[in-house]
């Protein structure tokens, strides 16, 4: 009879009993050394890089429907009036809402299953993280598509709150107390935005690795495992919202700007800065995903239930993890 204990490394040789204690700036580290590693630099430029395009253009393709080119915003009075909505319009952008989210959704799947690939020492092409991924993206979309709709319903309630608070408080001596209520539901909603984005970063991970938990049960897991990670999750959340923000504000500034100055810009220059900061984005994208598959490790790590269920599921994932815990042999 003999014990025989083994602390399983990665190809960044890091023994996995120490993911459990991966914090932010580890977890960012290690996720550019990753992004660098085939497939992942592949990845970025056939999937990531086509999809943060495809993002852009239904960003301008979207603020063009509502430009006063398209829609009369002022009326002869200077009254703001809402746009004509038609059905074609409605229609057209809920199919590219759907599509973007189809393929980030594929997208996703793909960097998250290359990641966690490389972590364990494999070696994998292109082509096999696609097959892999092909039967998994259909339950991350379900994923995304609740996150979507809850992100949804959180941005509308913030766009009535403002005419509702106009309506409430025609008079002066009503105003201080009905703004403060506007003040603070915009607070709650942003942070109720940040925790659902946050939540839905490791639901994605394991609606992709976890092969029963996807859609709302991908979420109450995710929310168990984040019960012990919630600093470093913030953490990522907020170092990456930042970036995306840095890059899309001079995207959006030079488009309006060569509206408003055609004569002072190249037709090619809206062109040339998206392609820009397109590849610039896709990267940091790409990175994102990284971490939060990353994040997903350390966070099934840190779970006492990663020795049991969670094994099995990552092993039907055919991505072979091994559990944290040191294998004993008798």
């Amino acid at each position: 009879m003999g014990v025989t204990t083994e602390a399983p490394r990665a190809r960044l040789g890091v023994p996995s009993y120490h993911v459990a204690q991966w914090n932010v700036f580890t977890i960012i580290r290690d996720a550019f050394k990753l992004s660098l590693r085939p497939p992942l630099p592949l990845i970025l430029f056939s999937l990531v890089l086509p999809s943060t395009l495809l993002s852009f253009y239904e960003v301008i393709h979207n603020s063009s429907i509502f430009s006063p080119s398209n829609v009369s915003l002022l009326s002869q009075h200077g009254e703001v009036q809402a746009p004509s909505m038609s059905f074609t319009i409605l229609a057209t952008l809920l199919i590219e809402e759907i599509v973007y989210l189809i393929i980030s959704s594929f997208v996703l799947g793909s960097v998250a299953y290359a990641t966690v690939s490389i972590h364990q020492g494999k070696s994998l092409t292109l082509f096999e993280v696609i097959r892999a991924v092909h039967p998994l993206w259909g339950k991350i979309f379900v994923t995304t598509l609740i996150y979507t709709i809850s992100t949804l319903v959180i941005t509308g309630v913030q766009l009535l709150v403002k005419p509702a608070a106009a309506y409430i408080a025609p008079s002066p001596d009503s105003i201080f107390p009905v703004m403060f209520a506007v003040l603070v539901i915009s607070i709650v909603s942003l942070i109720l935005q940040t925790m659902i984005g946050i939540v839905y970063s490791v639901a994605a991970s394991v609606s992709c690795f976890e092969e029963q938990n996807y859609g709302v049960a991908a979420f109450k897991r995710a929310k168990k495992l984040l019960q012990k990670k919630w600093r470093t999750a913030v953490g990522l959340y907020i170092l990456f919202l930042i970036a995306v923000i840095v890059i899309l504000v001079p995207v959006m500034g030079v488009f309006i700007n060569q509206k408003l100055t055609p004569d002072k810009w190249s037709e090619w220059t809206p062109v040339l800065v998206i392609t820009f900061f397109g590849v610039i984005d896709s990267y940091l994208i790409e990175v994102h995903y990284i971490c939060w598959a990353l994040f997903y490790l350390a966070c099934v790590a840190d779970s006492e239930e990663n020795s049991t269920i969670h094994r099995e599921d990552l092993l039907e994932a055919g991505l072979n993890l091994r559990s944290t815990r040191s294998d004993a042999s008798v």
